[in-house]
């Protein structure tokens, strides 16, 4: 997947991963 020549999939993974980890770290610091 990551050595086929297409570095936009693997910046859109990385993107979702980051999201996903901000959406924790705030679920976290806020707690509801």
């Amino acid at each position: 997947m990551f050595g086929s020549g297409h570095p936009n999939g693997a910046a859109a993974i990385k993107g979702s991963f980051v999201q996903r980890l901000i959406v924790l770290r705030d679920s976290v610091f806020r707690p509801e």
